[in-house]
């Protein structure tokens, strides 16, 4: 009975997860069209501005496996990164649909890890047991 009870509460976290990936694409869309320049100071020249969303700045920066990160202020730690949490943050889950959208665009620059991270973030929403949305 518990098995079945955690079944049903991840299908409806994952239907959950997947209507607001979709639900998302229209705030995106405006975010790419409004581009403009960071607010924050990002302490990385690696990085690349994706946009704003919400009240946040977003970056790809290419480390090791490449990430994604939303920056919330000037203060050093005021930020969230990391792929692995992209099914669980709108934010996160805001900068990778805008790194689809430049690397569909051919505007990604090379320097960021698209096919690493690509990986990543599947493997992250199939080891929920939640549908890749994109």
């Amino acid at each position: 009975m518990f098995q079945f009870i955690i079944m049903i509460a991840m299908g409806v976290l994952g239907i959950a997860l997947t209507f607001r990936a979709i639900n998302l694409k229209a705030k995106i869309k405006k975010c790419k069209e409004e581009k403009g320049e960071p607010q924050f100071t990002h302490d990385s020249s690696c990085c690349y501005f994706l946009g704003r969303y919400r009240n946040e700045d977003l970056y790809a920066c290419p480390n090791d496996m490449g990430t994604v990160l939303a920056r919330w202020s000037n203060i050093g730690q005021d930020y969230s990164s990391g792929v692995g949490f992209i099914p669980m943050r709108d934010d996160l889950l805001a900068a990778w649909v805008l790194v689809l959208l430049e690397h569909k665009e051919g505007t990604l620059p090379r320097r960021i890890p698209f096919r690493r991270m690509e990986k990543v973030v599947k493997s992250c929403y199939q080891d929920k047991g939640i549908e890749y949305p994109f």
